[in-house]
């Protein structure tokens, strides 16, 4: 039986920091082993991540959007820590939902 976690949300950062976010999001690819998963984990829960490719107005918006099992959510708990803890002007808000049990 798996227990899954729905996690949503977003970024908004300024246009000149928006590449070194996506820069730093990318990196934990190749830190996957320090989470248990594997690297094709990794990579598929990684493809929840979508980056707008214009600026419309003044911010650039990085978006989140998986079920993720519940066991697998520390590496996507500590990219968030990592992010707040960037010296850049960042906000955003996520969501983290239990809603689904699959036996």
């Amino acid at each position: 039986m798996s227990r899954y976690i729905s996690i949503r949300g977003w970024l908004e950062c300024d246009d000149d920091i928006y590449t070194n976010v996506i820069k730093f999001i990318n990196k934990y690819e190749i830190e996957y082993e320090k989470f248990y998963l594997s690297e094709e984990q990794i990579k598929y829960y990684q493809k929840g991540w979508v980056f707008n490719n214009y600026q419309i107005g003044w911010r650039r918006y990085i978006f989140y959007g998986a079920d993720v099992k519940s066991y697998n959510t520390a590496f996507f708990t500590k990219q968030l820590e990592d992010i707040c803890q960037l010296k850049f002007n960042i906000d955003g808000k996520f969501f983290k939902l239990c809603n689904r049990v699959i036996i």
